[in-house]
């Protein structure tokens, strides 16, 4: 859904503008909805998930608040948080119980034996 306006987007945005702060919240409207798009680049976004371009997590109001659809929240996601985050909801709306990522393997480490060292400690 290219939306013709050339963008230049930050990972995370808030788009707030349009509404009113009361006691420092922002409260967006109950009909608001999650979408996910691909942004191609500039401030062109697409449906079609085999195209290439980066995954958008975008909070949509199709009221705007009188002035016309808004996305108050855009984030782009890489594909491992994209992923990590659909595991995470399934689980979620699953109840199923937590479970820790794996830890990535990180390279041997020789942990400090006092008796294999010579020398002196200072």
């Amino acid at each position: 859904m290219p939306n013709g306006k050339r963008q230049s987007y930050k990972k995370h945005q808030l788009n707030t503008g349009r509404y009113p702060v009361k006691e420092g919240t922002i409260r967006l409207p109950k009909d608001c909805y999650w979408m996910v798009l691909k942004h191609l680049g500039g401030g062109d976004f697409t449906n079609e998930r085999d195209a290439a371009g980066n995954i958008a997590l975008i909070l949509s109001d199709d009221r705007g608040r009188g002035k016309g659809r808004t996305w108050p929240v855009i984030s782009f996601l890489t594909t491992d948080e994209a992923l990590h985050l659909a595991k995470s909801l399934e689980q979620y709306a699953k109840g199923e119980p937590y479970k820790p990522p794996k830890p990535k393997k990180s390279p041997k480490v020789e942990l400090y034996n006092p008796d294999q060292t010579m020398g002196q400690l200072l």
